[in-house]
């Protein structure tokens, strides 16, 4: 555990953006262990908005999010994602846009819940 990540993590706490509940999927906490990286160091990047590699729509959507939560001080942002290379795996770490939950999962755990959540919301929506 690197106490950097753990102090920059309490920074953007305090600064308001804040990642609720930490939720690790299994799959992704082996590939973590596989590459020798905790899914902290990875949270902690994620809360420095340090988004990884994701498109630069991506970028400009989490930090309009953050920008939206700080600016209300209620959670009302949208989703934060961030994506990191991790040993040839895509590990992904989401904040709900409630920021109630982080979940840190795979790529393909991922599309699978973005899948899930869209055919539960309408499928119309999700054309």
């Amino acid at each position: 555990m690197n106490w950097g990540d753990i102090e920059a993590w309490l920074a953007m706490q305090r600064r308001g953006f804040c990642n609720g509940l930490v939720f690790v999927t299994p799959v992704a906490r082996t590939a973590c262990l596989r590459a020798t990286i905790s899914p902290f160091t990875l949270l902690a990047r994620h809360v420095r908005s340090e988004f990884g590699e994701v498109a630069e729509e991506t970028v400009a959507a989490n930090r309009a999010a953050i920008a939206q939560t700080e600016l209300q001080s209620v959670h009302r942002g949208g989703e934060v994602v961030s994506a990191y290379r991790v040993q040839g795996e895509t590990v992904i770490v989401v904040t709900d846009r409630h920021a109630a939950t982080t979940t840190i999962l795979l790529a393909p755990e991922y599309r699978n819940q973005l899948h899930l959540q869209c055919w539960a919301e309408s499928a119309d929506s999700c054309a």
